[in-house]
């Protein structure tokens, strides 16, 4: 059996590990062209606006800046047809052509003002803004343009930000506001505010590095964040060689840097909490009141602290009111990189490298190394007023062992998450989280955990964002949490 249950494990690792490699590499194909950039003209246009600007210092040759947005229907026909039209690509020669995605470069795209898309802005070799059109134009408009920009002719009078003028011509208005929480990180186009910043809270997933559920949306350059997080579930499980009775508190204070518009690193400290069954009382009679089946819970006092094991080919294991309080506190470091904000159709996509060290020796976890490493990759796709999202992560630890029960080394986690952003500053949020069994042949503690958590997010005030979620267990009952509430504020600046 133990043979079979091994196999079996192999397969299912090498198809999930054949399905992340595929998502890898379809990914970094939509990566490859998917900025818009590659047009069927004769144009060159670079996506680095800084090295153009100091290429320009250096030969004299002045700048052609377009802003555009892979959503933005005019800048895909303003690519198809006036940047095509050979009374343009004529003058390829006489400027250096630039196509800056304001998904991406945030970054530039707020030092140059930019609030709708597409926007034009001709720069001398000086690296002086001269003339700024918003909005799509026509081949016969834009050869206008660039030929008054080169023969130095003033431009007519027209102003810097949409008005009158400017409003004649058809373009996209961002869907975000350069003071909010969303303008301070990239990829805004198919981001909200995201997924409930929640590990997985079952008896044994939670002992070690969890995958925390991410977006594709990294910091900007410079921009920072705090997040402070409380997580809170009751636990229960009731069978012939396991009783579990408990609950637990998991409390993070992290800070996020953005090093550029694509990679951000952070720093979380966690701590783990376990003591007796505070909502007892309240679990109870929920189930009283929707006719849910007790399970034993009415059969037992209220507020006891248990946990006995007895695994197979493993010692028995019983913690007492000892070993109630701090039983893990870590120290955990991510660094993540945006690969694409995506187009019109392909979602937006990141990866994230993760590891954790644990500093307090509470007995529980034994091993090799007290380092665990994780490997996650994000996605992220709006449509209209949904977003929705995906993390697939897969962990290895250091330690292979609770309290002497054979565990396994390594993990996979699955996050489908979707976001309802009913309002500008609120949203509405449902998660459904899968983590891969832990302990070989014993019970329900081998399978996958399944939490599904329904949420809240508030931005109260601007870059301050409050989330509150409850978790359910309604496929996995022994091996996921009960109940639990979860809370926490996110600021960035």
């Amino acid at each position: 059996m133990l043979i079979r249950s091994r196999m079996g494990r192999s397969t299912r690792l090498a198809f999930r590990a054949g399905l992340l490699f595929s998502l890898l590499a379809a990914m970094n194909v939509v990566a490859a062209g998917g900025d818009g950039s590659g047009t069927a003209s004769r144009l060159s246009f670079s996506g680095d606006f800084d090295g153009a600007l100091a290429q320009s210092l250096v030969d004299g040759r002045p700048l052609f800046v377009m802003f555009v947005a892979a959503w933005c229907p005019i800048c895909s026909k303003m690519k198809q047809e006036a940047l095509t039209d050979p009374s343009v690509t004529a003058h390829a020669g006489a400027m250096r052509w630039v196509m800056v995605d304001i998904d991406r470069q945030l970054t530039t795209a707020r030092a140059w003002g930019v609030e709708a898309v597409p926007s034009i802005v001709f720069v001398n070799a000086a690296g002086e803004p001269q003339e700024r059109l918003i909005g799509g134009l026509t081949a016969q408009e834009l050869q206008l343009a660039v030929e008054r920009f080169l023969s130095g002719s003033a431009p007519p009078d027209e102003p810097e930000r949409p008005g009158a003028a400017d409003q004649e011509r058809p373009h996209s208005d961002l869907i975000w506001s350069p003071k909010g929480y969303r303008g301070a990180g990239i990829c805004f186009s198919h981001v909200g505010y995201g997924p409930l910043n929640l590990y997985s809270q079952s008896p044994f997933q939670s002992l070690r590095l969890g995958i925390r559920p991410r977006t594709p949306s990294t910091l900007g350059r410079g921009d920072r964040e705090f997040r402070a997080t409380a997580t809170w579930v009751n636990t229960w499980a009731n069978g012939d060689d396991y009783f579990l009775d408990f609950e637990s508190l998991q409390t993070a204070l992290a800070f996020g840097y953005g090093i550029t518009d694509t990679l951000q690193i952070e720093a979380e400290v966690q701590q783990r909490d376990r003591f007796g069954g505070v909502m007892d009382p309240f679990v109870q009679g929920f189930h009283d009141l929707f006719g849910i089946d007790q399970g034993g819970r009415d059969e037992v006092t209220h507020g006891e602290f248990s946990f006995d094991l007895d695994a197979p080919g493993g010692p028995s294991v019983s913690l007492t009111s000892a070993d109630r309080g701090t039983f893990s506190r870590g120290v955990q470091v991510a660094l993540q990189h945006n690969v694409t904000c995506g187009t019109a159709r392909a979602p937006a996509f990141s990866y994230s490298l993760t590891s954790r060290l644990e500093t307090l020796d509470s007995g529980d976890l034994s091993g090799a190394s007290d380092v665990d490493v994780g490997l996650s990759v994000a996605l992220a796709r709006r449509v209209k007023h949904f977003y929705f999202y995906g993390t697939l992560g897969y962990a290895w630890f250091g330690s292979d062992r609770f309290r002497g029960i054979p565990i396994e080394d390594s993990q996979w986690t699955i996050l489908a998450a979707a976001e309802w952003r009913f309002r500008a500053d609120q949203s509405f949020l449902l998660q459904y989280l899968v983590t891969e069994g832990l302990v070989p042949g014993f019970g329900p503690f081998a399978d996958d955990s399944h939490e599904i958590t329904v949420g809240w997010k508030w931005e109260v005030v601007s870059k301050t964002l409050v989330e509150v979620g409850l978790i359910e267990n309604l496929i996995s009952f022994d091996n996921s949490p009960d109940f639990g509430l979860h809370a926490g504020v996110v600021r960035r600046f």
